[in-house]
């Protein structure tokens, strides 16, 4: 019984290059979306600068 032998060790290479360029979008897409930024919600009655809303 041979257990050893011959293991082509860059038979997967393509493999790993595809894998890398994956995993780079991907990060590059989550990045995208930790760093979003949301506008700011709109009052839908917006108080004028006029209004005071306590009595002084």
């Amino acid at each position: 019984m041979e257990t050893s032998g011959y293991t082509d060790i860059f038979a997967t290479k393509g493999m790993e290059y595809i894998l890398i360029l994956v995993f780079i979008v991907a990060l590059i897409f989550f990045w995208k979306f930790l760093n979003r930024t949301e506008a700011p919600a709109q009052r839908s009655n917006p108080v004028s600068r006029e209004e005071k809303p306590f009595k002084s």
